[in-house]
């Protein structure tokens, strides 16, 4: 999984894991240059003992995504030509690959953007079959449990 993060990621992800809180990892890995983008690091990142807790909503919250990917994706397959509308109907897998993405490596952002983007498909006509119009307010609500739960607003650095 080392391939998907940055360095300073994934020093910052050992030094977590070695049971320093955030303020601590940020005082020893900030630099002037780093300063950004480890804070942004810092705060778009679970602790350890809340990301082991909520693993099986984080998993049931991939693999409903996953599944809607998958019937996006399946769509596509009776298609006989390649033309732009078949670029736009990609749109919607690209975006979901993406927040799984993001949500594998318990990235603050694939949680608020998972509920919001969620939330926001429902207007989409298409959304409202079986199983999206199950799943999407489901992934809805683990996504923004998901939020508060692992980033709560104690937990962010301070300069």
């Amino acid at each position: 999984m080392a391939f998907l993060i940055s360095d300073l990621e994934q020093k910052v992800r050992e030094l977590l894991f070695q049971g320093l809180d955030k303020q601590q990892v940020y005082e020893r890995l900030v630099t002037y240059d780093n300063r950004d983008e480890l804070r942004f690091l810092l705060d778009n990142l679970p602790a350890p003992e809340p990301r082991r807790k909520y693993l099986y909503l984080n998993i049931m919250l991939i693999s409903m995504l996953g599944i809607i990917t998958a019937r996006k994706l399946y769509s596509l397959w009776g298609l006989d030509t390649f033309n732009i509308f078949t670029l736009f109907i990609l749109v919607v897998p690209t975006i979901n690959i993406y927040l799984m993405r993001e949500i594998m490596l318990f990235h603050r952002t694939g949680f608020q953007f998972t509920a919001i983007l969620s939330a926001i498909s429902l207007l989409n006509a298409e959304n409202r079959g079986l199983p999206e119009i199950v799943f999407i307010p489901i992934m809805v609500g683990i996504a923004a449990f998901l939020y508060f739960k692992l980033y709560p607003a104690d937990s962010m650095i301070k300069e």
